[in-house]
């Protein structure tokens, strides 16, 4: 089996995940309903599961994780902070800890909207671009963002940039 990166997008309604093989292609998509009314343990169990199904079912290992939330979260901790979107608003929970012992691989947080604009800076607009300085916008069921100054995501002293 080949390595690959994984990013899962933890929502109140559903979990995104995405594989892609060392160069960055993407080798496949999948969504699995959240569940949120099993709890922070239940929800983490399922993107595990997810992660899990669709590293299988394209023949790769997780090389390292990356999941997007719904909220703050502390990066350097590895857990959530607060989740407005989902039910106990998952105050101090540690993600990446289960995860990382789950898969064996690192795990990362960031907040969606961040990771959004991460991705833009990335494989968007920023790809062609250096020292691309921007702002990024999401509005769903919350409202978030991301800054990029000089080529790099701008996180901000306590994470929570934008």
């Amino acid at each position: 089996m080949s390595d690959a990166y994984v990013s899962v997008d933890l929502g109140g309604t559903n979990i995104a995940c995405a594989v892609a093989d060392e160069s960055m292609v993407l080798l496949g998509e999948s969504s699995v309903p959240t569940e949120s009314h099993r709890g922070p343990d239940g929800v983490i169990g399922r993107i595990g599961d997810a992660v899990e199904a669709l590293c299988s079912e394209h023949g790769v290992t997780p090389f390292a994780l990356v999941t997007g939330v719904p909220g703050l979260e502390d990066v350097r901790e590895e857990r959530t902070l607060f989740l407005p979107n989902l039910p106990t608003q998952w105050r101090n929970v540690p993600v990446a800890v289960p995860l990382r012992e789950r898969l064996g691989c690192p795990v990362s947080l960031l907040n969606d909207a961040r990771m959004a604009a991460l991705g833009e800076l990335e494989f968007g607009a920023g790809k062609e671009e250096e020292n691309l300085t921007f702002a990024f916008f999401t509005i769903g069921t919350g409202i978030g963002g991301g800054i990029a100054i000089d080529g790099k995501l701008r996180l901000g002293p306590l994470g929570a940039a934008a």
